[in-house]
């Protein structure tokens, strides 16, 4: 007898993040090998939750990233995989440690209220504006990776155990000539940065949408 395969609905998957997601959004739109990140809509839907100039520290507007936190984790389908990218406007205003606390302290309320899949944090991007900035943004990169290791998921019943991890972007955004992938402001991607963006995500999505659909 032949055993059909399992019937699954679609996972939510959730960009959370100031302009990198939001120019990922936008280019995922205009091309459409990348709508969705690329992903079939009967695995995924892929919603972005951004602000540009979001930060981790609490402004008087939108711009503070709790701001587009709280429509994410309630948006159907409920966020199994969160990508989470935000720190870079913080560098001039708060600490390596400080942005890192930040960050991390997110994660924490995530995992509290919405239990997901995984939750994964990019690495913060040494940009070519911020050219002096190269040891802070390494700083918080390795702090989060600290923090990764040292993560101890708390099983509650019911719910999934929370995966978290650092995404380290390969697609030479440390090298010398990383400011081929940014635009003249030398600080948002220009079109082959989004483009290797966008596959990098889709690569770190996909690692883990693959075990939701096989569970």
């Amino acid at each position: 007898m032949e055993v059909s395969a399992p019937v699954h609905a679609p996972a939510g998957v959730i960009l959370i993040g100031h302009s990198y997601i939001r120019s990922l959004r936008d280019f995922m739109n205009q091309h459409p090998d990348h709508l969705n990140l690329g992903f079939p809509r009967k695995d995924a839907i892929v919603q972005s939750f951004a602000r540009g100039g979001a930060t981790l520290r609490l402004q008087p507007d939108d711009h503070w990233i709790n701001c587009q936190l709280q429509p994410a984790l309630t948006s159907r389908p409920a966020p199994a995989i969160i990508v989470l990218h935000v720190g870079e406007n913080d560098l001039s205003h708060l600490t390596d440690l400080e942005i890192a606390d930040h960050l991390w302290s997110l994660v924490q309320y995530i995992t509290s209220v919405c239990h997901p899949h995984v939750i994964i944090i990019s690495q913060l991007l040494w940009f070519p504006a911020h050219e002096d900035r190269h040891a802070q943004i390494t700083s918080v990169n390795c702090k989060l990776q600290e923090y990764v290791q040292n993560y101890c998921p708390v099983e509650l019943p019911g719910h999934p155990t929370t995966k978290v991890e650092l995404l380290k972007h390969k697609f030479g955004i440390w090298t010398p000539s990383r400011s081929r992938y940014f635009s003249a402001d030398q600080v948002h991607l220009n079109e082959e940065g989004l483009r290797k963006y966008c596959l990098s995500i889709y690569s770190a999505v996909g690692h883990h949408l693959k075990q939701l659909l096989q569970a």
